[in-house]
C-alpha cells in the first residue's frame, strides 16, 4: 500500500512539474493554406485563443481572426 501511494505522489508530482499535456503549446502555421487544412474557417481570438495567438501574423488585417475566408 506504501508503495502504491508513493509511486502515485511521484506521478502526480511529475505531471504538476512537466505541465500537463493540456497545457500544450499551440500549433505555430506557416501560412493559411496550411491553417485552413485544420480550421476551414480560420481562428478567431476569441473562439481559439491559443491558437489564435500563435498565429497572429496570419490576422493581416487584424480584426482578431486570422485567415478567414472572404
Amino acid at each position: 500500500m506504501k508503495k502504491a501511494l508513493a509511486t502515485l505522489l511521484i506521478v502526480v508530482g511529475l505531471t504538476a512539474i512537466s505541465g500537463a499535456p493540456a497545457e500544450a503549446a499551440a500549433k505555430r502555421y506557416k501560412n493559411c493554406k496550411a491553417l485552413n487544412r485544420d480550421y476551414p474557417n480560420g481562428v478567431s481570438r476569441k473562439s481559439n485563443p491559443a491558437v489564435y495567438k500563435a498565429n497572429t501574423h496570419l490576422d493581416r488585417d487584424n480584426d482578431g481572426r486570422a485567415c478567414e475566408k472572404k
